[in-house]
C-alpha cells in the first residue's frame, strides 16, 4: 500500500501547478523512466472470467452513480453499470483534500470497509483507465 514518493510526485489539481512551476524553473533536464506492465493488462475475456470465478478483485474507480448506471457515462457508447462482482471503490476516496494520496494506514482501513480482499490479485477499472491507476497507486 503506498506509494514511493520519488515517483509519485502528487495528484490533483490543487497540486499540479506548483509541480509544474518547479519544473519551469529547473536549469536541468528531466528524463522520464518508465517500465511496460503487460502483466497488468487484462482483455474482457480475462475480465469475465475472472467475474465469473471471483478469484481477483475488481475494483472500480468511477463515482457510485456511475457504478450503480444512476448517473450517464460521460462519452458517448459507454455502458451504465458495472462489471458482475466488482466492488466500487471512488477514487475521490483516496485521496487527501489537496489531492495527495492517503495515508498506508488510512488506505488499507478503506479497502477493508469496502470488503476488499488484500491477499487477492486486483483487477481495476473507470471509463478510461485514468482513475483506475489511483487505485493501483494506492495498492502498491
Amino acid at each position: 500500500m503506498g506509494y514511493r514518493s520519488d515517483v509519485i510526485l502528487a495528484i490533483g489539481p490543487e497540486v499540479m501547478p506548483q509541480f509544474m512551476v518547479t519544473m519551469a524553473k529547473s536549469p536541468k533536464a528531466r528524463e522520464l523512466c518508465w517500465a511496460d506492465h503487460d502483466e497488468m493488462i487484462k482483455d474482457v475475456t480475462q475480465v469475465s472470467s475472472a467475474s465469473k470465478l471471483g478469484d481477483f478483485e475488481i475494483l472500480d474507480a468511477r463515482s457510485a452513480g456511475r457504478f450503480r448506471g444512476e448517473e450517464p457515462e460521460p462519452r458517448p457508447g459507454l455502458r451504465a453499470g458495472h462489471i458482475p462482482g466488482s466492488k466500487n471503490i471512488f477514487y475521490g476516496d483516496l485521496l487527501n483534500e489537496d489531492g495527495t494520496l492517503k495515508s498506508r494506514d488510512e488506505l488499507v482501513e478503506h479497502f477493508k470497509a469496502k470488503a476488499v480482499n488484500l491477499d487477492k490479485p486486483v483487477i481495476t477499472s473507470c471509463g478510461s483507465g485514468v482513475t483506475a491507476a489511483i487505485i493501483n497507486l494506492a495498492l502498491d
